[in-house]
Parts: C-alpha cells; structure tokens; sequence
C-alpha cells in the first residue's frame, strides 16, 4: 500500500483503475474519474485525512454495494473514510471506514455528520443523484469541508433525466443549474451584497471545475477583490506599487497609471507616467498611456459637465514608492 506522498498523479490514477477493476467500482469505465480524482488528492498533505463518501453502492439491497469504499481503503491506507448511504448497510467494512445510515437530504442528519465527523479533506456525493438531494447536500455539509478542500459531484448528467428530477430548462432546480449557481458564487465579488447567495458560499468558492459526468468545488475562504469596483482597484493600487516598488520596468508605470485613471486620479495618473517617462524617455508604450490618459480625462470632464457634478472625489494621493 503506497503513501499519497509517495504517489504521482498518473500513479494514482493507474492505481485507481486497478482498484476500481478488482472491485467492479463504476468510476472507470463507465466514468473516467481516475485522472480527476488524481489531481485531487495527491496535493493532500494533512495530518489526519479524512472523506466522506455519500452513497455505498447496491441500491436498496442491504446485502449489496461497497465496491468504491474497498477501493479507497487501499489506495487511502492513512485516511479516515466516512460512508452514508439511505439503505442500512449489513456489510462488513475495514478498520478505518466508519459506515452511517442516514439521508442525504436531511439537514439534521447531515448536520450530525458534519460535527460528529467532520471537517472533511474531501466529500464525494454519489449517492441518489437525484437533482433537489444533490443541492440538499452540498448546502449542508460545505461547511464541514476543510479550507483547501474539494467537494466532489459525480454523475451530473441526470440533470436531464425526469425520473432523478431534471431537466432541460435553465429555471429549474437541476444540478447543472447548480453549477450555473456556483461560477456566480466563484464571482461573488463582483455581484450586489444583496444577490442571493447562501453566506456559507459568498467568499468560500475558489474553484469550480466540469469534467464530463463530474463536478468539483474547491474551498477557500478569502475576501476576493474586483476590477469592477472601485475598492477593488483602491486595493490593486496598493498592492502594485507594494510589489513594483523596486522594479524598474516600463510596466510599472502602466500599470499604476492605469489603475489610477480606473479611480479618475488623473493628475497621480499623469505624474506616474511622466515619472516612468524620466526612466524610458523612448518608451513608446509610456507616451500613448499619456495620451489615452488626455482623451480619458477630456471625457470625464465632460460628462461631469453634462450631470452638473463634481470632477471626481478628492483621493489621499499614494506614495509611488521610488519615483
């Protein structure tokens, strides 16, 4: 049994085929998760592992399914395996695989998992697949991921099929219209604070990945900025000319000025091009920057002119770092 450290991702993904074969795990074949699943989880490097898979396997048959938590168990010696599944299991499992009954749709059962269990490196649901579940799970139990966790969806092509609730229309309550849902939670910076996004979710989605079949959320809590929004530009701003302190390129100057004609601070704009201009007198770039900036400003005015506004908000002027 290897160690994920020990494991490439193409040694993962062959020794997840292998494993899938010898159990007769629908995760090749069928599907091709074994590469997916790779770039998942070798980059794990936690002290104390741990996956929760929903959905064991065989249906409402109590006797059958497990094939995919035997394949984890091998290929995740030093992992702690958490597995759900609606139907009562009356299967034998290995050591450090803990099995619960229990429903995937249930916020009190879920919410049991999360804090008995919890939090989770990873989080698999392959369990009904049927669409109002799948949402039912993923809103309760993604606060029981860990920061740097994947949450997993697999078989998200029954977001077409009537008898698992889907369907082909871009109003309903599909799990590829929770997919739509999860790119404008990735965007949440650039939305209203008022859009309906669950807080759990507003500044949590790092990553959304589509594979055919399949699809991963990665969380990580961070207060992302945007270009759109003039904070977000103020905070650029700030971090450029932190970063570019000590730099002597004519992208320096570009890139300050243009952030600062974003917040309409021409005349900082101006003194940054023109200080970037002592440095590279023959700088092309430099000199339609500076004329851009002419245009911008003149159109600025004018439209201030028009609204009977002021020309801009006075801005506390910033250090340039070296000029």
């Amino acid at each position: 049994m290897l160690k994920n450290g020990d494991l490439t991702s193409k040694d993962f993904a062959d020794r997840f085929t292998e494993l899938a074969l010898q159990y007769d795990c629908d995760k090749v074949i069928d599907h091709d998760y074994a590469r997916f699943y790779a770039e998942i989880f070798v980059p794990i490097n936690a002290d104390q592992p741990r996956l929760l898979e929903i959905g064991v396997g065989g249906y409402a048959d109590p006797l059958a399914g497990g094939a995919s938590l035997h394949m984890w168990h091998h290929l995740l010696p030093e992992w702690s395996i958490v597995a759900i599944d609606v139907t009562r299991k009356k299967l034998s499992w290995p050591d450090h695989v803990t099995f619960i009954c229990a429903d995937q749709s249930n916020p009190d059962h879920l919410d049991h998992i999360g804090k008995k269990y919890g939090p989770f490196d990873v989080i698999i649901d392959d369990g009904s697949h049927v669409n109002k579940h799948v949402r039912a799970s993923l809103w309760g139990l993604f606060p029981y991921l860990k920061e740097g966790g994947t949450y997993v969806i697999e078989d998200v092509q029954t977001s077409y099929l009537g008898a698992y609730g889907g369907s082909l229309s871009r109003d309903a309550d599909t799990t590829a219209n929770l997919a739509r849902d999860l790119f404008d939670f990735v965007n949440a910076a650039e939305l209203p604070s008022d859009f309906p996004i669950p807080a759990a979710f507003r500044h949590s989605v790092e990553e959304v990945r589509f594979q055919h079949n399949v699809v991963s959320v990665r969380k990580k809590t961070a207060n992302r900025i945007s270009n759109l929004q003039l904070e977000g530009v103020e905070k650029m701003l700030m971090q450029a000319n932190e970063i570019l302190a000590d730099r002597h390129e004519v992208g320096r100057w570009l890139r300050l000025a243009r952030y600062l004609s974003k917040l309409k601070r021409f005349d900082e704009a101006r003194q940054c091009l023109r200080a970037g201009q002592q440095q590279f007198p023959d700088s092309i770039q430099i000199k339609r920057a500076l004329a851009t900036l002419e245009v911008t400003q003149n159109k600025n005015v004018s439209e201030k002119s028009r609204s009977n506004g002021p020309a801009g908000d006075p801005q506390k002027p910033i250090a340039f770092g070296r000029l």
